[in-house]
């Protein structure tokens, strides 16, 4: 279920659109509960392909950075926080 595939260099690579958008669906449908962590990861989902900082999650959503870092946790097998410098 990854968004990005290794490269022959290392570098991790946008995987195909269209693949990654199935994956997901399939994830969600697969993990679906009603708990809070996954009604938070379904309303986050779109934010959730690199295009957004953190602090732009946290505003638009109006949650908190606990929240955030716990949903990070909570689904580490499927995201992957990247840093920007």
């Amino acid at each position: 279920h990854h968004l990005y595939a290794p490269s022959p260099s290392g570098r991790l690579l946008p995987a195909d659109a269209e693949d990654n958008d199935r994956k997901e669906a399939a994830y969600l449908e697969q993990t679906a509960d009603t708990s809070f962590w996954y009604s938070l990861l379904r309303r986050l989902a779109p934010y959730l392909h690199g295009r957004h900082h953190a602090e732009e999650i946290i505003w638009r959503e109006g949650i908190t950075h606990e929240h955030l870092d716990k949903l990070v946790s909570v689904y580490s097998d499927v995201i992957f926080p990247f840093y920007h410098c």
